[in-house]
């Protein structure tokens, strides 16, 4: 027996409610649940968390500022005034 898949739309999957704690992504029309990230992801999003606060910092953006501020435009300014560092 072959079951029928749904495929979502964008606009679908923007607007669908998900009851579980369970995060999905939509891949061809299909919802897939997402895994946790590994450690390796948390050190990186850390790594990423601190540098951006300390660029933040650094610049004098505080409050609605920061809320308002692109993420492209301060790693930019980040990556042109110093040598990219590396998580340990």
């Amino acid at each position: 027996m072959v079951t029928a898949i749904q495929r979502l739309t964008l606009t679908e999957y923007l607007n669908y409610k998900n009851e579980t704690d369970t995060i999905y992504e939509l891949v061809n029309g299909e919802l897939i649940p997402m895994s946790l990230g590994s450690g390796l992801h948390g050190d990186i999003a850390e790594f990423l968390h601190d540098q951006l606060r300390v660029e933040i910092k650094r610049v004098g953006l505080s409050g609605s500022s920061v809320r308002c501020a692109k993420l492209s435009d301060l790693i930019a300014h980040k990556a042109y005034h110093t040598k990219a560092v590396a998580p340990k």
